[in-house]
């Protein structure tokens, strides 16, 4: 698998005209270094060696990753027993603290990864609360985390409340959503579906309310995937900002490849979130989010999902008054110097 995804960083990155920022999770161990699913406590110090050995397999290639999360969703598996078809390990709070605390956050210390920035839970929002409480309870943890890493599925039935809580309680943490996906297990009918504006829809809504609520970026799982929504060995086909088409020899930018865009492109790093207050018909249902970059750029980010027409109208106590038509199911990006 690294001699198919380094060559691909290493062109990442030289192509972007920004710093590429890598981070990590892992999926499963060894059967044999489990038992109903969790990994055998003899076996946490075997488990950390091995993620610095990745860490450092990948620094001899001249990568070198910002951030890490001990594991990919290690709550999710256990909603669906013996049926979860993927690789995995289950913890628990009280295991990933320990598994943090005594094994891998000395490791990354004393291998020289002690910049590199931790996130935990890396699972769907509903586990947060749980979650949080029972990891940053812990004075030890909170000397090797950074931040909260989050999922994006079944944030339709979640509250966005949950995320500014956590921040509130943990203020010094950052929060990052590290993936996304459309697919069958969200929406009836095809993994991919060409031109789907709803999908891109679905995605600025969420990265709207998300950011609004102290979230500082949002990734989607896969850059690019084949007309089917693949290729992926459990046949787990889902949608994507890029489509390729190879018996044609063209690839399709999707709607959702340029909604993230209104956020990626325009939105730059280093930015903080500034309120946009308005009165009950200020801004007529629109969904909206605001951002100052360290240059003092403002960005506002507007979507309007209804049929109709609507205005939004914007007040910068210094530099005046923004007024604009936003067309029926449409994003826009108003950029101006603060």
């Amino acid at each position: 698998m690294s001699d198919m995804q380094i060559p691909y960083i290493k062109q990442a990155q030289a192509l972007s005209k920004r710093k590429v920022k890598l981070f990590s999770a892992p999926w499963g161990s060894p059967k044999w270094m489990k038992k109903g699913g969790f990994i055998k406590s003899d076996y946490y110090q075997l488990w950390a060696d091995y993620l610095i050995r990745f860490l450092d397999e990948y620094k001899k290639q001249g990568l070198r990753f910002w951030g890490l999360s001990p594991e990919n969703e290690p709550a999710t598996p256990s909603l669906f027993g013996t049926e979860y078809p993927f690789n995995f390990i289950l913890w628990t709070p009280e295991t990933m603290t320990k598994f943090v605390v005594e094994y891998l956050g000395p490791a990354l210390s004393n291998n020289g990864y002690g910049d590199l920035l931790l996130m935990m839970l890396d699972d769907r929002r509903d586990f947060v609360p749980e979650w949080s409480e029972k990891l940053f309870a812990s004075e030890s943890l909170k000397r090797f985390a950074s931040g909260l890493a989050v999922h994006w599925y079944g944030d339709n039935v979640s509250n966005p409340d949950i995320l500014t809580q956590f921040h509130d309680e943990n203020p010094d943490m950052f929060i990052l959503y590290t993936e996304a996906c459309h697919g069958p297990f969200l929406n009836p009918g095809p993994a991919v579906q060409l031109g789907s504006w709803e999908r891109a829809e679905n995605y600025v809504s969420s990265i709207i309310q998300v950011l609004n609520h102290w979230v500082s970026g949002w990734v989607d799982w896969n850059l690019a995937l084949d007309m089917k929504g693949g290729p992926n060995w459990a046949n787990n086909v889902v949608d994507s900002p890029v489509i390729v088409n190879v018996t044609a020899d063209e690839f399709y930018k999707q709607p959702t490849f340029y909604g993230l865009g209104h956020f990626s492109k325009f939105i730059q790093a280093g930015s903080g979130r500034i309120d946009l207050q308005s009165d009950d018909n200020g801004l007529q249902g629109l969904e909206t989010v605001a951002a100052i970059a360290p240059d003092s750029v403002i960005t506002i980010v507007v979507q309007n999902r209804q049929e109709e027409a609507k205005r939004a109208t914007f007040t910068d106590p210094i530099r005046g008054v923004i007024s604009i038509s936003v067309p029926p199911r449409s994003i826009h990006t108003i950029i101006y110097k603060g």
